[in-house]
């Protein structure tokens, strides 16, 4: 986990409302994962998983 978070600051921490709110903008005007991973500071398997969980709740609220 160190090794993860000297590359990617915000590696295992939490999403806060905010980014996640700035991550569907962002994925919507088409940035790739690439420039979300550095804006994010987070790896690119994250960004793919945290894009699909908030594209899944935004078709299904209920969960």
């Amino acid at each position: 986990m160190e090794e993860k978070r000297k590359k990617y600051s915000n590696a295992y921490k939490s999403w806060s409302t905010a980014d996640d709110e700035q991550l569907i903008v962002f994925y919507k005007e088409n940035k790739s994962i690439k420039e979300l991973s550095s804006i994010f500071n987070r790896n690119e398997g994250a960004i793919r998983s945290r894009i699909r969980k908030l594209i899944s709740e935004q078709n299904d609220p209920q969960e």
